[in-house]
């Protein structure tokens, strides 16, 4: 709830923002829409709640707004109300401190910003000595507690953690990697580019603030040793800065034709789709919650059914040429593994056994590693089936191990034949077995199998 609250206080002054740039309430209305739906503001908003960044968002949102309204009419009482906010900012997370950047490009030019600073040191002492107390203030309850718990006045806790990549920022990587790049979780943003050259038009100041402020947001996310930032849906640092990051949109929107209009409307809500099914993968464990590579990404593209569930979090294996393999096990020499409806095909009855046969003996089985090909096509009827072959170890009579091998997971289309291939290596922990057992477990309601073979290898 808090931050839900947190999101809607984020959500206003974003719309005092735009109103106070005079754009239509249509317009705000679906920069909003965009924001809220296309960006992983909504994950940190409603999945993750304990993280950070929707505190910030909402901070960060006011302290534009009361920026912009300092530069506009250089009120002092204004310049309290940003100290005040700045604290909170700070307090929640440091860094973001770098918001002040802003401040100056909040002025109609930078001569008008400086007229202000020197008037301000020169006849208003005393509201410079109150902002600093206030800022001060809030920083010190970050001071007395690490104080308190770490036995040193310090205003970072991290151990072992710093900048690492101060002089090689993982800049590309951050934007547009398939880790967690900004970009690529959040396609819709892709629009700022073409948003900025409205922006300049609109107000030359505020678009070079913009660029200086997203500058120094990437080197600081980029230069940090986890430059990924842990678990969670794209990057998370970001979230914090989409009050002014995300700006140029609602420029974009605004003063584009209506046929480009209808064009970016039509890109803008396949981008919420997009994100959408990202948060779906995320909260089904189909996206690794601490980053993917490209050929990973590809292979989860936009699939939602939970057969693809931790599909990512089971280490891939690849058979190579230090095995050969010993002999092939093939569907037609097997018995009870299903109905027969032609020569090599069967349907798999959930009502009926797991169909199942017993490797034995295996030569050289505690010295040499082992390891198995499953191999054949399979139809799906249920977009949640996920069989799967299993292997049951046993020693002397009695179970020793088990290893689960998917396969639904690696079946793309419901209601029709795919092929599919999984290879499983034994590391020698799991050798000292005389016997396995393969099952085929079936999926529901029915499944289709044909060709199906196994295969067997031994380490050279």
């Amino acid at each position: 709830l808090n931050a839900l609250l947190f999101y809607l206080l984020g959500i206003l002054g974003i719309i005092k923002t735009l109103k106070f740039f005079n754009l239509r309430n249509g317009i705000i209305s679906l920069s909003l829409i965009v924001l809220t739906f296309g960006t992983n503001l909504n994950f940190y908003s409603v999945y993750f709640p304990s993280f950070s960044h929707v505190y910030s968002f909402a901070l960060i949102a006011w302290f534009f707004y009361f920026a912009l309204l300092l530069g506009k009419y250089s009120n002092n009482k204004t310049i309290i109300v940003l100290a005040l906010l700045l604290g909170l900012i700070f307090l929640i997370r440091p860094t973001n401190a770098l918001v002040v950047l802003i401040i100056p490009f909040c002025f109609s030019s930078l001569k008008d910003f400086w007229f202000y600073v020197k008037n301000l040191f020169n006849s208003n002492k005393s509201v410079i000595l109150l902002v600093s107390f206030i800022f001060l203030f809030l920083v010190s309850f970050q001071l007395y507690i690490n104080y308190n718990q770490l036995g040193k006045v310090t205003l970072s806790s991290y151990t072992g953690e710093s900048f690492s990549f101060l002089f090689e920022p993982k800049w590309k990587e951050v934007l547009f990697g398939f880790k967690k790049g900004y970009f690529i979780y959040a396609p819709i943003l892709l629009f700022s580019f073409p948003g900025l050259y409205f922006l300049f038009k609109f107000n030359k100041n505020l678009f070079y603030g913009w660029i200086l402020t997203s500058v120094v947001l990437i080197y600081l996310t980029s230069s940090w040793w986890c430059w990924w930032y842990g678990g969670g849906l794209g990057m998370r640092p970001f979230v914090d800065f989409l009050p002014i990051l995300f700006l140029p949109i609602p420029f974009l929107l605004d003063k584009i034709n209506k046929y480009l209009f209808f064009v970016v409307m039509i890109f803008s809500f396949s981008g919420i789709y997009i994100y959408q099914i990202y948060q779906i993968q995320y909260n089904k464990n189909i996206l690794h919650y601490d980053g993917v590579t490209a050929e990973q990404f590809i292979r989860i593209f936009l699939k939602t059914d939970d057969r693809f569930s931790w599909m990512l979090h089971f280490e891939e294996q690849k058979i190579d040429r230090g095995f050969h393999k010993k002999y092939s096990l093939y569907l037609t020499g097997l018995n009870d593994w299903g109905v027969k409806m032609n020569r090599n095909e069967f349907i798999l009855d959930p009502n009926t056994v797991d169909p199942s046969f017993t490797i034995y003996p295996i030569d050289n089985l505690k010295e040499k590693r082992i390891a198995f090909k499953f191999k054949g096509y399979m139809q799906l009827t249920h977009p949640e089936s996920n069989p799967e072959f299993y292997l049951l170890m046993y020693e002397n009579g009695k179970e020793k191990n088990v290893i689960h091998q998917y396969i639904g997971n690696r079946i793309d289309d419901l209601n029709k034949f795919k092929y599919f291939e999984k290879d499983l290596i034994l590391n020698k922990s799991d050798l000292g077995f005389d016997s396995i057992k393969v099952v085929l477990t079936k999926g529901a309601p029915l499944t289709y199998i044909k060709n199906i073979e196994v295969q067997q290898f031994l380490e050279d």
